[in-house]
């Protein structure tokens, strides 16, 4: 009759496991009551760890010299995996914050250098200098995308919103703008305030329209049905001086000739007929 082994439990406060050499190979403790699992290799350099720290959970791999060379690591309903080279400085990052994943490549000086990742649902990238201030911006939205350009401020701007394609460039010292969309070119001023702008219509006229600083139009260059034409305004909207394309006026004016003498030339032709059927009658002397 065999008896039944009896279970035994061992409790410590730190173990340790050796090699044949006497070289501790494995670490379980408790550091500052959170435990902690390390391993180690042949020179008792720790090559990987596992910890909760905090409450949270987190395992390392380490290079070689001891330098971290990546990580996993758990915040909450955030997550963090980060990839090092042999300087044990994270050069490679996978975030998942709030549910949206981003990742995130570095420089030798601990740099974001590019950001790659979700925004509300949106993609985006990012490309910064080696100072770390963003120099293109790329993103993705429901109404269509758009790329940017910066020099510490915006330059350059493409982008599609709705179908609507436009493009914007300012300058570094006077940050004027210059505004294309599908059938306008605006320049605007430092204050974003649209001052020159070439339209094109619809009807496929066109027109150059001038406004102040507060935006109000005081002038405008159109092309009409008979000609081009210049027209200034003051500020309260009133017409302060106008000018007509020569040609136009000429050619409105042969229109306006042509189509008098035409009616001069059938109440003759009408004076004719009646005077000969008077005559015929013998109402005529």
């Amino acid at each position: 009759m065999v008896e039944a082994s009896s279970k035994r439990t061992v409790e410590a406060e730190e173990f340790i496991l050796r090699d044949s050499g006497g070289k501790v190979r494995a670490r379980l403790a408790l550091v500052q009551d959170e435990p902690v699992l390390v391993l180690c290799d042949a020179n008792g350099i720790t090559r990987a760890k596992l910890a909760v720290k905090g409450g949270e959970p987190s395992f390392e791999l380490n290079t070689a010299n001891g330098k971290v060379g990546a990580s996993i690591s758990l915040g909450g309903e955030d997550a963090y995996l980060a990839l090092a080279g042999g300087k044990g400085k994270s050069e490679a990052a996978l975030l998942v914050v709030q549910g949206e994943p981003n990742l995130l490549l570095f420089d030798n000086d601990y740099k974001p250098r590019a950001t790659f990742g979700l925004r509300g649902g949106d993609s985006y990238l990012d490309l910064s200098d080696s100072q770390g201030k963003m120099s293109a911006h790329l993103e993705t939205t429901a109404s269509g995308p758009t790329v940017e350009l910066r020099d510490g401020i915006p330059r350059a701007r493409i982008g599609v919103d709705n179908e609507t394609a436009s493009m914007s460039l300012s300058g570094k010292d006077d940050p004027a703008m210059l505004y294309l969309s599908q059938s306008s070119l605006t320049i605007s001023d430092k204050q974003y305030n649209g001052r020159v702008s070439l339209h094109l219509h619809s009807d496929e006229r066109c027109g150059v329209y001038l406004s102040d600083a507060s935006g109000e139009q005081v002038g405008s260059i159109t092309q009409g049905s008979h000609g081009g034409m210049i027209l200034l305004t003051n500020s309260k909207g009133e017409t302060r001086a106008i000018r007509a394309d020569l040609r136009a006026i000429r050619n409105l004016g042969e229109g306006t000739a042509r189509r008098s003498l035409s009616r001069a030339q059938r109440r003759v032709g009408f004076a004719v007929v009646m005077m000969w059927l008077a005559r015929v009658l013998g109402r005529w002397p």
